[in-house]
């Protein structure tokens, strides 16, 4: 797996899943060290960010979401799971400036500071709706959490 990926050049981001390398270039393109996820990934440009969940988990999870330069969000790698826990429901998300994946939800900033959320609630780690002037975003396990430009933690969900 790192054998193969020492041939990129102008990688920007790396993202490690399931066995698997993922590298963002400069120019926006993705590549990946499994050839099955390589050939998903050809023609794919215009990519900001990567983004999946790395933590430990008993099922297979295969995510990798990407921040498009458009501010879109959209699948590049998913699998049943990422069906049955809706993750990759992002269609119609726009001004999306960061993206951050939990277990089972995907959230999105806004560029306006607020946030939306996809994927399982069993924890509320998706009841962001009323969430405003958020300048950080990440996800853990079953949570979201944000930071406001006045320095406020916000969280949704459960650390455990």
């Amino acid at each position: 797996m790192v054998k193969e990926a020492e041939s990129w050049t102008d990688v920007v981001q790396i993202l490690g899943k399931n066995d698997s390398l993922y590298g963002l270039h400069e120019d926006g393109t993705v590549s990946a060290t499994d050839a099955s996820e390589r050939k998903s990934l050809e023609g794919v440009s215009g990519v900001r960010k990567l983004a999946g969940y790395t933590g430990n988990t008993t099922t297979v999870l295969k995510d990798i979401l990407a921040l498009m330069e458009d501010g879109t969000v959209r699948p590049l790698v998913s699998n049943e799971y990422s069906v049955q826990f809706g993750r990759t429901q992002v269609t119609g998300w726009k001004d999306v400036a960061d993206i951050a994946v939990g277990e089972s939800h995907v959230a999105g900033l806004l560029s306006d500071g607020t946030v939306v959320a996809a994927g399982s609630n069993h924890a509320g780690q998706c009841d962001v709706e009323d969430w405003e002037n958020i300048v950080f975003l990440t996800a853990g396990r079953n949570c979201t959490l944000g930071i406001t430009a006045d320095g406020e933690l916000k969280m949704a969900g459960s650390l455990y």
